[in-house]
């Protein structure tokens, strides 16, 4: 397991000589957070969401004492929600989403501040209600949000019954969907300290065995796929190092929805979320890596890291999972 050795090593050590400064970091995002959390759950009693319409909120937004929750249309930002001294929610659309809005939904969308429950923000709903065009400027994000969809699914139906006991961690135990940052970016298979993002930050399992999954997504293109087991290894290594802060563990813990207190040891899943057709390409980057279906679990002191798959295929917009292995165990 030289490679996989080498990657742990790398990723442990930087986080180690940048301890501090991360640590700075993500204590004050901690905090904002945690300060924030009741007014971030009133704001979003303040408007309904319209379907196929989605309400993500950053990290960054979330610190804030007035927030601007992103509105996504099949993952592509279509504009803002904003409050008005009144608690009022508004449709706001920048120049930056009209601009967007033109080139991939072919739709003039008007600058300006609306309220949302007004008729200029209803025909803005409706029209993307009605929209036929597949995605907008990344497909990977699109394909993100479809996932979403499938796991925010609250009957047997969730991914056709093909994947259920899955849902995404949502922030401030709201419905709103976040991307949870990081302090290392693996984007080129080597950690490096910088901001990365995770692509799907799930809770796997059931009751008191409910595990925390991190998800590298990767589009259904050959050429796409660059080191998705060594991307999801390094950020779910960034994940238990937050969780074993002292200083700042127990308060992720609890932001993650966790009820009950941080155990003394927990299991977190590595997991390549891919299209059915890369899964040779999978196969290649296990191998040089140096894992194996017997010897895909890594040990930190009393974590466990395991290296998962989920394999799917997307059938008129669903996704349908063909094999996995987080339910294997």
């Amino acid at each position: 397991m030289a490679e996989i050795f080498n990657l742990v090593e790398k990723s442990q050590q930087l986080l180690e000589d940048n301890k501090k400064d991360w640590t700075n970091k993500w204590n004050e995002y901690a905090d904002k957070i945690t300060a924030n959390i009741k007014y971030i759950q009133k704001c979003r009693k303040t408007f309904q969401k319209w379907h196929p319409l989605k309400i993500y909120l950053n990290v960054s937004e979330s610190k804030k004492g007035n927030p601007e929750f992103s509105i996504r249309f099949k993952g592509q930002g279509i504009a803002n929600l904003v409050l008005d001294k009144k608690h009022k929610p508004l449709l706001k659309i920048t120049k930056g989403h009209s601009t967007a809005n033109k080139k991939y939904f072919n739709f003039d969308s008007p600058d300006g501040k609306f309220p949302w429950n007004g008729s200029q923000a209803k025909e803005f709903r409706k029209v993307f209600n009605n929209c036929k065009e597949r995605k907008g400027k990344s497909e990977e994000h699109m394909l993100e949000s479809l996932i979403l969809d499938e796991m925010e699914c609250k009957s047997s139906e969730k991914f056709k019954g093909t994947f259920l006991n899955v849902q995404p961690v949502g922030l401030a135990e709201t419905d709103l969907r976040f991307q949870m940052p990081v302090p290392l970016s693996g984007n080129t298979g080597q950690p490096k300290y910088t901001r990365g993002n995770i692509d799907i930050f799930a809770r796997v399992g059931r009751g008191a065995a409910t595990k925390l999954a991190i998800m590298e997504l990767k589009r259904n293109e050959r050429k796409s796929y660059k080191h998705a087991v060594a991307q999801s290894i390094i950020y779910t290594l960034c994940i238990q190092n937050i969780l074993r802060n002292k200083t700042i563990g127990e308060k992720w813990w609890k932001i993650f929805g966790f009820k009950r207190s941080l155990p003394n040891k927990t299991t977190l899943h590595a997991t390549a979320f891919l299209p059915q057709n890369l899964k040779d390409l999978y196969d290649k980057e296990i191998i040089n890596l140096g894992l194996n279906k017997q010897d895909n679990h890594i040990q930190l002191g009393n974590d466990s890291i395991i290296s998962d798959y989920v394999f799917f295929n997307m059938e008129n917009e669903r996704i349908l999972v063909t094999k996995q292995s987080l339910f294997n165990y």
